[in-house]
């Protein structure tokens, strides 16, 4: 960690980096993990700082860490949101878990995985009675991404939400 904070865009910092998150799993210090898993996507996520200096395709074993990274704070920002012991943060993991999902798929717009991750948030949405915004992100699952598992639920789901909206509409 030293020598990160002392060298923070040397072409090797973020594999110390990854090496630290990764101790700190072996170790199951999970508040450490996702503590530098957002300083990690800060410092090296596709729009940061260190890709002024690097080729962005040289490293795709950064690149693929970011993506991990990202997935994991949102999956466990998601799960936090669910969690009945955390009623009363309800709405920092529910902007949290947005924040990470956002970022992934601004980061990683085409990849493969990227209509699970719009699924999910859309979900996320759903769970916050942002029927709204969920119906658009099911859509967006459902019919802009090429077919995946979740499609027939996405565009249900998309129905669903839409239905939801307009009855709160005409209360």
């Amino acid at each position: 960690k030293a020598f990160v904070k002392n060298n923070l865009y040397h072409k090797v910092a973020p594999h110390f980096d990854t090496r630290v998150i990764e101790i700190y799993k072996k170790g199951s210090f999970t508040k450490l993990v996702i503590d530098a898993n957002k300083e990690f996507v800060v410092n090296y996520g596709l729009k940061s700082e260190y890709w002024k200096y690097y080729d962005i395709k040289a490293f795709p074993e950064v690149v693929g860490y970011v993506k991990t990274s990202l997935k994991e704070l949102a999956s466990h920002y998601h799960a936090l949101y669910q969690e009945k012991k955390f009623e009363k943060n309800k709405p920092e993991n529910f902007q949290e878990a947005m924040r990470w999902y956002r970022d992934f798929l601004l980061s990683f717009p085409k990849e493969v995985e990227s209509s699970l991750i719009t699924y999910q948030m859309a979900s996320l949405l759903l769970e916050n009675k942002s029927f709204g915004q969920a119906a658009v992100e099911y859509e967006h699952a459902a019919y802009d991404f090429p077919y995946h598992e979740k499609s027939p639920d996405a565009g249900y789901y998309a129905v669903y939400a839409h239905r939801e909206n307009l009855a709160l509409v005409n209360q």
